[in-house]
């Protein structure tokens, strides 16, 4: 429906006086008449590419009507709108989905460094689809320090395929600029069982089998959650060298869940030695 509203206005634009710019038109169709036009000239705002939308369009994100706030939200992130950035980060707690989604979609496009807290907040969103795209817009900065959130976010173990998916994505692609000694020394000297579950799930999605030896020695970590991390580790890493280590882990191992997940691995690492 709104990309039928924003053709009609397009063609109608067509035909303005050149006393009247297109972005003027729009910007007084934003502002009143029906939510149909409202919102197309919201959208159509965003495809003009001219800069002097933003203020409109930014003052339009506390409008009571959800649809136009998201649909503004689209639009600065369509333009590139560092300057409206903090606008962009208050919807990230709107009531609304729809906005939310929109919001962190934005901030994912400006890319602005004072986004990256709020977003990491919202992958632990009520809404999938907002974590996805919290996700999403943290992993399109490419920086190390979207790291441990988005590490996070799988630990919890309530991540849906498409977060997941985003999430070992960016490791893909930051592998070779993220430094694997620093997570090595991190599964080995942390003295936050919870920063050395992260540091081996980083190793893991690295897919640096250099890791390898870290891994073994983690088997035999204080802490059960790290152990079942690292567990899960070297099954991903397929390396034939933990298979000894992780069979002795079984033997001796008392919590369930860690039994679990070292049998797994050593089912796939087995198979693949064959």
């Amino acid at each position: 429906m709104l990309a039928t509203v924003a053709l009609v206005l397009g063609t109608l634009l067509s035909g303005v006086a050149l006393a009247e710019s297109r972005t003027e038109r729009l910007v007084r169709e934003l502002g009143k008449g029906p939510l149909r036009v409202r919102l197309g000239a919201a959208l159509l705002l965003g495809r003009l590419a001219d800069k002097t939308a933003v203020g409109p369009l930014t003052q339009a994100l506390t409008d009571p009507i959800p649809a136009l706030r998201a649909a503004c939200a689209a639009s600065l992130g369509q333009l590139g709108a560092v300057e409206a950035a903090d606008g962009l980060v208050s919807l990230l707690s709107d009531v609304e989905p729809v906005v939310r989604v929109e919001a962190a979609r934005a901030l994912g496009a400006i890319k602005a460094q004072g986004a990256i807290s709020p977003l990491a907040k919202r992958l632990d969103d009520t809404d999938a689809k907002t974590r996805e795209a919290a996700a999403r817009a943290l992993a399109g900065y490419r920086d190390e320090q979207v790291a441990a959130p988005l590490v996070d976010s799988l630990l919890k173990g309530e991540t849906g395929p498409e977060l997941s998916a985003v999430v070992k994505d960016y490791f893909v692609q930051m592998r070779g600029k993220i430094a694997l000694e620093s997570y090595v020394k991190a599964l080995k000297d942390a003295q936050d069982k919870y920063e050395r579950a992260r540091a081996a799930k980083v190793l893991e999605l690295l897919g640096d089998k250099r890791a390898v030896e870290a891994l073994i020695v983690a088997l035999a970590d204080a802490d059960p959650f790290v152990r079942m991390v690292a567990a899960q580790a070297l099954r991903t890493l397929g390396d034939a060298r933990a298979i000894g280590p992780l069979e002795a882990l079984v033997d001796r191992e008392r919590n369930d869940r860690v039994v679990r997940v070292a049998k797994s691995s050593l089912t796939v690492l087995r198979s693949q030695k064959q």
